[in-house]
């Protein structure tokens, strides 16, 4: 393994200042057809674990709690490039050390506090230039338009685990790569398989690609300056100083993920970087290693260390240690081994961090295991060695000795004969432990102090009293049904001061005797001393059985007596369940009497009436004409004062003062989509592409709006070459070259996050950046799988692309193709003389349309002695009169002119 080995990096010379750091991205598209010497990538010295960072920690001194890494930060270039952070991983699987990481890289997904380590075959991002076909976002698909890949042999499908197809997991902008070690060995080279390895052997790859971290800016230690070539101005801040501590003020929260597209770095250009002493970060060739100019370059070679080192900084010196086998801690380069106890240890040689055998660490210090006997000692494991005893012991000796047992009862004490605490039963008196007299349970000061009592007492006080029969409510001896001193309710006590508890009659809740009750049960009442039942309908009652206080169900109390309801038919009665002694009726009924009667059920939709054939009040959807109830007629579904002077229409029809009109958009005005009244170009409610409705009208959108509302000039879409800023369309950057890779236009050049339109295949999300459509959308809107063209052999059904059968006979006879067999819900094309509808069906064109677009209405062609003006189908002899009746007036007005100049 890498951690195996040890490395130096040799750097000829500080960053040459002729760098190029124009050379092209191969991820570009402006990189298409260039050849891999003519293109920068990314570094691979620069992936996590490789030799170069690891000879570099330990260079700089870091070694012992951190190691060193590169990756994205932030998705703004300026705010971002060249800062270092210290960060640590906050799970259960956390790395042993912390990492110190510079930011090479910006991304659009890379999110606040969050670093994006580059680790190898750690994910693609937006674009993959490391396997074949290099991918770029610009056309939809993994297609070649961009510069050659890093490993032109190397399959997309190599760098990934378990794709379900060669591309199709690595096309995800997201990817997390490879997430099995194992699947490292599918990497094109040795090396590269070895740093993925390395990535899973130090814990920074697990199966939690995102990670909860704390993190703290740092300033940039000279190790990681070199080998990324920017060296950015941060002197305000602190060099690392030991692992990250969660108490830390200036430690903040973060999230840990990873990538490597094997792509020029976005920070490796100039105008991306900010006070960084005109330097920007170093690309390479496609060797990984060699940097591109020719005054820079690195080199790992092997050293042999000191049998005492388990690094080391130069061969075979003693004094070059960087860090040490266990057992040794580092002191001014050399390794010196811990002072016993100490099994390991740091800062210096009796510093313990860990222990020998026999003995336990305590702060940094180890201390021996004692004899069980002791509580402390001066030699471990010797039972003549105590300094103090363990509880029901004592020290049999001055200041060390064995530790000999307290008397009986005793749980402390000073010799075999004084006791200074005792075990709970027992009191300490004159130095012995004398037992709680019974019913204590525990005691204190004397053996009759009760604290706590035994099963069956009670403590009061400092006294246990016992518990009284279940029957007793008070009693003079505990659990002596012959001993009440009072009873409990229910019970009366058969004996003058002392005696047993004897149940009350029958339904008694108190009594004297047992034939003297003095309360009695719900439903009965105290006559004589017991306990009548009420009288139903009575629930309760008082004085007398006939007295009631409440009713059983199905009664209401009326003064002190309860009486019957009225009938379902009455809402009040002269007498209960009677239905021919209403006095006034429910809803829906009348009064068939005088003063008092039966109720008889109104007319049909009556809600209230006088008579059968006199309403006052109606419903569902009805009113009141000459005291009946009469339905609107349709189309009016809501009506009043008559029966067509409509308040609301049914579906399909439209309100227009008191009238409903079809809103059918075949009848409307040319200019109108929709309307509520035919033919007519004030009555449109909605437009076609382009027009808003303004004052009934269908007036255009003023360019470069595609769309509007409101007003003509408030844009809701664009026309080619304009995005919309707000609601106004403003020109798009149409050179190409500078916008990032990702974007088809843009506002800020470089940058994946100011585009302002996408190639074909892709949408702008609300961060400004291009994410793909999802496959076989071919164009989508609103989100990827929301499709709105779909790839060859597909077509659009409910936002999805549904695969179209390859054999069109299965097809409904107005399907000219299908994505379902004998479904008229499921055409994808129209045979010729239909319209494919929004909902997937074919409408035939009205005729004399022979085919039409758009609408059934709107005519490309006519049937037989009809002809095609302004997309209406007009009659020939219609359209010949007309131009006869042109040429007769031409003719007249020539006559009456030639008449007029002879007159004159």
């Amino acid at each position: 393994m890498l951690s195996n080995i040890l490395y130096l990096v040799f750097i000829s010379q500080a960053i040459a200042q002729s760098y190029d750091y124009n050379t092209s991205n191969v991820c570009d598209v402006g990189s298409q057809g260039k050849s891999q010497n003519q293109v920068a990538y990314m570094c691979t010295h620069q992936a996590l674990g490789s030799c170069q960072l690891q000879q570099a920690v330990q260079t700089d001194g870091y070694s012992s709690f951190a190691e060193y890494g590169f990756g994205g930060y932030g998705n703004s270039p300026q705010a971002s490039c060249c800062r270092c952070f210290q960060i640590q991983v906050q799970d259960s699987d956390t790395p042993a050390k912390d990492i110190i990481v510079q930011g090479i890289n910006t991304g659009g997904d890379v999110n606040s506090n969050q670093f994006d380590l580059s680790m190898i075959a750690g994910g693609f991002g937006a674009n993959n230039g490391c396997a074949n076909k290099v991918f770029a976002w610009n056309g939809g698909a993994w297609d070649g338009r961009a510069g050659p890949a890093q490993y032109p042999s190397s399959a997309a499908g190599s760098w990934c685990s378990d794709p379900t197809q060669d591309n199709s997991q690595c096309q995800n902008a997201y990817s997390g790569g490879i997430t099995k070690k194992s699947d490292c060995a599918k990497l094109p080279n040795n090396n590269l398989v070895q740093l993925c390895e390395y990535s899973f052997d130090t814990k920074w790859r697990t199966t939690n690609g995102n990670r909860d971290t704390i993190m703290k800016e740092v300033r940039c230690p000279p190790g990681l300056i070199k080998l990324s070539g920017c060296d950015k101005d941060d002197s305000s801040l602190s060099y690392p100083s030991g692992k990250l501590s969660a108490s830390d003020p200036k430690v903040v929260k973060g999230k840990l993920t990873h990538m490597w597209d094997c792509c020029k770095p976005s920070c490796s250009w100039k105008d991306n970087v900010s006070n960084a002493n005109d330097t920007a970060v170093m690309s390479c060739d496609a060797s990984g290693t060699n940097i591109l100019g020719t005054n820079t370059s690195f080199q790992c070679v092997t050293l042999t260390c000191d049998a005492s080192c388990k690094t080391c900084s130069a061969s075979n010196d003693a004094s070059k240690c960087t860090s040490c086998n266990d057992g040794y801690v580092l002191l001014g380069g050399r390794c010196q081994a811990c002072q016993s106890p100490c099994q390991n240890c740091q800062t210096d040689t009796n510093i313990c961090t860990s222990c020998i055998k026999d003995y336990t660490l305590s702060g940094n210090t180890c201390q021996g295991t004692c004899d069980s006997t002791c509580k402390t000692c001066s030699k471990p494991l010797d039972s003549t060695q105590c300094n103090s005893c363990n509880s029901g012991f004592y020290l049999n000796g001055n200041n060390v000795g064995s530790c000999a047992q307290c008397p009986q009862f005793c749980t402390s004490c000073t010799s075999n004969s004084s006791c200074q605490s005792c075990n709970d039963g027992y009191v300490l008196l004159s130095g012995n432990c004398q037992a709680c007299q019974s019913p204590c349970q525990n005691c204190q000061t004397d053996t009759n102090i009760c604290t706590s009592c035994i099963k069956g007492y009670t403590l009061s006080g400092n006294t246990c009293q016992g518990t009284c029969d279940s029957t007793c409510k008070t009693c003079s001896k505990p659990l002596d049904s012959t001993q009440c001193t009072s009873c409990n309710s229910g019970f009366y006590l058969n004996g003058n001061n002392v005696g047993s508890c004897t149940q009350c009659p029958q339904n008694c809740t108190s009594c004297t005797s047992n034939s003297t009750c003095q309360s009695c049960n719900d439903g009965y009442v105290l006559l004589s001393g017991t306990c009548q039942v009420c009288q139903s309908p009575c629930q309760n009652c008082q004085t007398d059985t006939n007295i009631c206080t409440s009713c059983i169900r199905g009664y209401t109390l009326n003064g002190n007596k309860c009486q019957a309801p009225c009938d379902s038919s009455c809402k009040n009665c002269s007498k209960p369940q009677d239905a021919t002694q209403c006095t006034s009726c429910n809803s829906g009924f009348y009064l068939n009497g005088t003063n008092v009667g039966t109720c008889a059920q109104c007319s049909s939709n009556c809600s209230s009436c006088t008579s059968q054939n006199s309403c006052q009040a109606c419903n569902n959807n009805t009113i009141l004409v000459n005291g009946q109830c009469q339905s609107c007629t349709s189309p009016c579904q809501t009506c009043q004062t008559s029966v067509t002077n409509c308040l609301s229409c049914v579906s399909g029809y439209t309100l227009n003062g008191n009238t409903c009109s079809a809103s059918n958009s075949g009848n409307c005005h040319l200019s109108c989509k929709t309307c509520s009244k035919p033919n007519d170009q004030n009555f449109c409610t909605s437009c076609p592409t382009g027009y808003l409705v303004l004052g009934g009208n269908c007036q255009p959108c003023q360019k470069p709006c595609q769309d509007c509302s409101g007003n003509p000039n408030s844009c809701t879409s664009c026309i080619a070459n304009y995005s919309l800023s707000g609601n106004t369309c403003v020109g798009s950057n149409q050179d190409q070259t500078q916008c990032h890779s990702s974007c088809k236009t843009c506002s800020v050049q470089h940058d994946q996050n100011a585009c302002t339109s996408c190639f074909d295949g892709f949408l702008i999300l609300g961060n400004g950046n291009c994410q793909p459509c999802q496959p076989p959308c071919f164009n989508c809107s609103g989100n990827p799988n929301n499709c709105t063209a779909c790839e060859s052999g597909f077509a659009v059904q409910n936002g999805t692309c549904t695969k179209v059968l390859s054999d069109n006979k299965q097809c409904n006879s107005t399907c000219q193709t299908c994505t379902q067999a004998n479904n008229a819900n499921t055409c994808a094309s129209c045979v010729s003389g239909f319209l494919l509808t929004s909902n997937n069906t074919c409408q035939a064109c009205q005729s004399p349309c022979q085919t039409c677009s758009g609408s059934t209405t709107s005519c490309l062609s006519c049937i037989a002695n009809y002809t095609l003006q302004d997309k209406q189908c007009v009659s020939k002899f219609a359209a010949t009169v007309k131009t006869t009746n042109s040429g007769i007036l031409k003719l007249a007005l020539v006559v009456l002119i030639a008449i007029l100049i002879l007159l004159i």
